[in-house]
């Protein structure tokens, strides 16, 4: 090898040190090539008119958890929420846990129950979670899934 090449191997070193090392960092970890996926549920309410829109589709945000960000104004009565897919299928449209309050009170995981089988399609809003905002704002609900089902929800204030 020349003086020349020899040079030319160590100047381009660090760059080659560099893209090996981002490559071994990604491909450690599964969330990385997962990260703003969407996950085909969707926040369902009035505020949503109870249909499956993009803007509250939840969106992945680590390996377990999924987050919507909406804004919320409080109007006097509660919101219910369901957390479903398109179909509103069966094992994908989530509500209240039995035996459990179907209020929801901030900062605090609630119970998820996605196994009831749905009688009847065209009312799925049985078990539906109510929600009252205490002030107009930003909310980030944050589901946590297990083999992609979702098992909690918390609502929490964006500040």
């Amino acid at each position: 090898m020349t003086p020349v090449n020899v040079k030319r191997l160590f100047n381009s070193l660090p760059l080659a040190i560099c893209a090996l090392s981002t490559l071994i960092v990604s491909g450690c970890s599964t969330f990385n090539n997962n990260k703003n996926l969407e996950t085909g549920l969707f926040i369902r309410s009035e505020f949503t008119w109870w249909e499956a829109r993009k803007a509250f589709e939840f969106k992945m945000i680590s390996d377990t958890e999924a987050k919507v960000i909406t804004e919320l104004k409080p109007d006097g009565k509660p919101y219910n929420i369901k957390i479903a897919d398109k179909a509103w299928s069966n094992l994908k449209n989530c509500g209240n846990a039995p035996q459990e309050s179907n209020k929801i009170i901030l900062n605090t995981w609630k119970r998820l129950d996605c196994n009831y089988q749905n009688a009847d399609k065209i009312a799925p809003l049985n078990q539906a979670i109510t929600f009252s905002p205490p002030e107009a704002g930003h909310y980030s609900f944050v589901i946590t899934l297990d083999n992609g089902l979702p098992i909690k929800l918390i609502i929490s204030p964006v500040n």
